[in-house]
Order: C-alpha cells, then structure tokens, then sequence
C-alpha cells in the first residue's frame, strides 16, 4: 500500500476515497510532486490561465500539456481526459475538484483584503511561451520598468500610467460593497480583485511575477483606481430578476447574457444589461438544447426516492426555480434534503448542482468558523453543506441572517478600522439525518424539509456512471429549464403575483404558487404548504422538551380535557417533568416563551393530543389537551 502518497493525498483535503483510488493508480510517483501537479492543474482550472511550472508527474504532466495547447482551459482539460477509462476519469475530476473548492474557497484567500504568500504566487506564473493580451503593452510596461535614466518612483509612475490607460480602453473598473472588480472588454469576464483569477490575468497582462514588488505597486494602483474611480455596479451570481423590465437575465457563464422576457429567450454581453454577473471559476459554460426539452427539467427530479414523490418532486422543483428570482425572496427557504444513511441525499444536491454548474460543482463541509461561513456565504450563489448533523449554536444566528438575506460587517484584512460590508444573496441547502441546529423557532418557520427514504437494494447506481449520465443530460435540462422560467416571467409580466400566504416565508410561498400556476400544478401546490406546515411542525417537536413535559402531564389523568391557563400548564408541566429537579437549560424561562413554543408546534399538537386553543375577555390564553 503506497502509504506515504495515500497520508500526502488525505491530509491535502481529499476524500478518502479519492486518496486511496488515485494512491493505488500512481502508487511510483513522489508524494509531494504528485500533489504539486494536482494543484498545479486545478490552479489552472480555477484561473482558466496557464499557468504554473509544468509538473512532473504522471499524469499531470499530460493534463498540462493539453490544457497549455487547447484554445481554452476547459477543452484541454476534457481532451485530456480521453486518455484514461470511465472510473479514473471519475476520480481525476472529484480529486481535482475538491482541490479547485478548498483553493477557491480558502478563508483567506477570499477574505477581504487578504494577501498571497510567495509560495501561492508562484503558482501564478504564466508560462513564457503563452501571448499575453497585449504584447506591445507588455513590451513598454517592462522597458519602462528597467528605463535606468528614471529613478525607480518615476519608472513605476510611468509603468502604472500606462498600465491604467490600458485597462481603461480594454474594460473598466467597478466597486459594489466596498469589493473591487475589473469586467475586460474582450471576453466579458468580471474578476474580483484579492482572487488567483485577478492575480493571474494582471500577470498575464503585464508579465509581471506576482510574488515581485513591481507586481505589487501595479496591483495597488488597480486598486486605488477602482476604488477612486470605478463606478458603483451591482453584482450578482447566476441570475438577476428586472421586476420594472419584467426580464430575467441569466449567465451563461462564458461572458454571455440570457434575457428572458416572456415570449423570448435572447442574449446580450456581460456588462450591456442592469447589473454585472460574477461567474465562479468551476462554473462550467452551458449549451442549452431546446430540441425535445419540455420534460428534460423535471426528469431529474424524480429520480431520488421521495417521501411522496407528487409533492416533494414538485416543492424540489419549485426551490430550484426561486434560485433565479433571489430579488423576488428577500426571505429564502433552507433546503433540507432529509434522509437516513443511503437514501441518496447527498447525490441528489449533488446532481442539482451540477446541472446548474457543471461537473466541478460540489457540495462544501461544515464551516468550523462563524466568520468563515460569512465568506463562502458571500462568494456563492448556493451555499451546499453536507452532513450537517449535530448541533452548533454559533450556527443558529448565522443561518438566520442568510434566510432573511441582512448585510454583515466585516473587518478588511491588514486594517484595523475598515470594514466591508456584505450583503447576503445566498441560497442555503443542506444534507443531514439529525439536523439539531435547525431546531429553533425562527429557523423551523424557514425550512424547506425535502424528506427522502432509503434506496432499495439492486437501485442503486455507481456514483461514476450516475453522474456521468448527469453531464450528459445538462444541456438538454438547461433548455427545459429556461423554456419553464420563461413561462414564469410571461406569468410574472401577466400581472400573477399573490400578496396573502400562510407560511412565515411569504415570499418564496408567493413565488411557488404563481410558478405552479404557471405550470399547471396549483392543487400539488395547496398540498405541499400544508405538508410543510405540518414537516415544519413535526420536525420542531421532535425530541422536544415541552411535548415531552406535555405527555408527562397527561400521564395523569385528571388532566385530560380540563381547561388550563397558559401559567398553570407552564408551571404544571415543569412539576410533571422535573418533580425533584431543577429544569434543564432547554426549559422555557417564561410563560411567553412557553406559550410561543407551543403556538410553533400547535399543528402537532392538535394531531397527536387534541390540543384546543382560545383566550378570553380578560385577555388569558387557555389550553385543553384530549
């Protein structure tokens, strides 16, 4: 067993079975350039540049070379992986995958502010046989920089006049809270500065290390340019509903534009429309296939094994939809794909995800730091959390923020008094079994609980050639997709938006209901709030403390069907559940706070024990249990 590449590979970050797969397919390469190769590689895919020194292993080096000859990142990387069968093409793209998140999704990498080391910079070098931009820039930026007849000052000031004019007639700058970007003219791409993807395209551009001084005097000046003169943008991910235009814009995620308006599906440049669309490195373009696409969208969602598959497939469908209508749902849903061990939850997020993005889309860990999920909370459109069982109360708040989309404040790196402000324009799912940390009032009103059961045995597919078929089937789904929004943006335009609902996330409900009629599914509509009311209900009560302390007080009889005030069932139930013991820190402190737990779970408890509820002249609030 090639012990010492497996250990490099897993302490790397990589799963175990990533690891241990790709140490038994190189089991003669040196640890240490192996894993330098895979960054190497998803460095590029991450900058979609090339760069970095050519690695030295297998079969890495053979990814470097197709992706350095290809007319784009993305097809070397794909004709690269020809050479190898249908399992080592699997674990090639999750391991190279997993690097691309833990590099792009660094906290400090993405922090605001933050810096590159000397090491990471490195990577960053374009290789020297590669035409940069502009060669006749690049030519007089570095003549200049080593113009002896000038003092050093004088050099830079000349090199960084010429490199802002430059930049200025190829793209502008553009600030939108507090983060800086630059969108270049020629292919669209908005970058954010502090990114690899920034670094390696100013590299590019001037032919400048970026671990050396003149690279750094010249990226500050990027820095003071659009923060002084850049033009306050918004920026958004993935789509951007224009209510006063009734349109929908939607990245293609190549620097192209779809605007759907009701009637048709046309196509503008990043940068020509409203806002300005940020695509995440391992976003993949898409191709949408219209030919024969009507049932292309829906047909993935009835593939895992749903609890009642008429109406979660549709609440399933209905979340995926609200993901390009973020300004219609100021209050967003927390996607719960609930299951026991083997019921495919975490592959059905997996698969959504990479119909959206494509095949380097993937489901992220539990952050450990309050302040580290504040940042992937901002850098994506879909925060995915796998496995989020237990409980964490730092958590509870954080969540909150993100349904309810409130900004945050955080302190720019390296300054002790500037601070960036992020607005939240994040979609939260999550897998789990146990989900504890969801198990609060204002976080169970915001639930979206997709319950899934246990795939029967001899159903199940290799997870290789599952999501295979996946990547085969995005470019169909994506034209069933776009013909469906835009049936909701004809619906929209038609005036179809209800005001009145019942669940606490009103204005997803609304979205839901007008997408349903849009589709022809209002009555599976009506069935799936009632259902989440009742999941919501159900999922708050579980393991609770007061039905526990309620059915210890209707252990004793005298109590069935008598009428009780909210103060006597507080401090009865107390008696009944803790009789020689002080109550647990979970106990309501207050009358109000027990009476409001209860009002959370009322459905529940009208099932399960024939709870009435009424107040009286004078205003007190009583209860009867069967």
């Amino acid at each position: 067993m090639p012990k010492d590449l497996l250990s490099t590979l897993s302490d790397a970050g990589l799963q175990d079975d990533h690891a241990l797969y790709l140490a038994l397919q190189w089991p003669n390469e040196d640890p240490a350039q192996f894993l330098d190769g895979m960054k190497t590689i998803a460095t590029m895919m991450n900058t979609k540049q090339k760069v970095g020194k050519p690695p030295k292993t297998a079969p890495f080096d053979h990814f470097y070379n197709e992706m350095q000859t290809a007319p784009a990142i993305d097809n070397g990387f794909d004709q690269a992986l020809k050479a190898y069968d249908g399992l080592a093409q699997f674990y090639l793209i999750e391991s190279i995958t997993n690097l691309m998140h833990l590099e792009n999704l660094k906290y400090q990498g993405v922090k605001s502010g933050s810096k590159m080391s000397q090491g990471h910079a490195q990577k960053l070098t374009i290789s020297a046989h590669i035409p940069p931009p502009s060669p006749a820039l690049q030519a007089t930026l570095l003549s200049t920089l080593i113009d002896k007849t000038a003092s050093k000052l004088e050099r830079s000031q000349e090199a960084e006049t010429i490199l802002l004019d430059w930049l200025g007639q190829n793209g502008h700058f553009c600030r939108n809270d507090g983060f800086l970007f630059y969108l270049y003219s020629d292919t669209h791409h908005l970058y954010e500065f502090d990114t690899d993807a920034w670094s390696a395209f100013l590299h590019a551009v001037t032919g400048l290390n970026p671990a050396s001084t003149d690279f750094a005097y010249m990226n500050a000046a990027c820095k003071s340019a659009a923060t002084l003169s850049g033009d306050e943008s918004l920026v958004v991910k993935l789509a951007y509903w224009d209510h006063e235009a009734g349109e929908l814009r939607i990245s293609r995620m190549d620097g192209r534009v779809y605007v759907l308006n009701g009637s048709e599906i046309k196509e503008e440049m990043n940068g020509e429309g409203p806002v300005l669309f940020k695509d995440l490195p391992f976003w993949q373009p898409v191709e949408p296939d219209y030919d024969n696409a009507e049932s292309a969208f829906s047909d993935p969602f009835n593939t895992p094994v749903w609890e009642d598959r008429r109406k979660w497939s549709w609440a399933a469908q209905i979340w995926l939809l609200s993901l390009f209508f973020t300004e219609m749902c100021p209050t967003r849903p927390i996607a719960v794909f609930l299951g026991e061990k083997g019921s495919g939850k975490s592959m059905a997020l997996r698969m959504y995800l990479r119909l959206l993005f494509g095949k380097f889309a993937e489901l992220t860990g539990v952050p450990e730091k309050p302040d580290q999920l504040q940042v992937v909370a901002h850098h994506n459109h879909i925060l995915a959390m796998d496995n989020f069982d237990g409980f964490n109360d730092w958590m509870r708040d954080k969540l909150a923020s993100l349904a309810t989309g409130i900004e945050d404040q955080a302190r720019t790196l390296y300054t002790n008094k500037s601070m960036t402000r992020i607005t939240y324009r994040c979609w939260v799912a999550v897998t789990a079994r146990t989900p504890d940390t969801l198990k609060r009032d204002d976080l169970a009103d915001r639930l979206l609980i997709l319950p899934l059961e246990r795939i029967p045995d001899g159903s199940r597919i290799r997870e290789e050639a599952f999501l295979s078929e996946i990547n085969s089937q995005r470019s169909k789904w994506w034209g069933g997709l776009l013909l469906m929004l835009n049936k909701i943006v004809a619906t929209l335009n038609a005036g179809g938006v209800p005001d009145v609902m019942s669940l606490r996330m009103a204005d997803w409900e609304s979205f839901g209901q007008m997408a349903s009629r849009a589709a022809g599914k209002d009555a599976v509509w009506v069935d799936i709030v009632t259902a989440l009311k009742k999941s919501q209900g159900d999922f708050l009560a579980a393991d609770s403390i007061v039905v526990e302390a309620i059915e210890a007080w209707l252990k004793i009889k005298a109590n069935h069907g008598r009428p009780v005030k909210a103060r006597e069932l507080f401090s009865e139930c107390a008696q009944a559940l803790f009789p020689t013991t002080i109550p647990d820190s979970d106990w309501p402190r207050s009358v109000l706070s027990f009476s409001k737990r209860i009002r959370n779970i009322a459905e529940y408890l009208k099932t399960e024990f024939g709870m009435k509820f009424w107040v009286d002249r004078k205003n007190f609030a009583w209860f009867e249990f069967k």
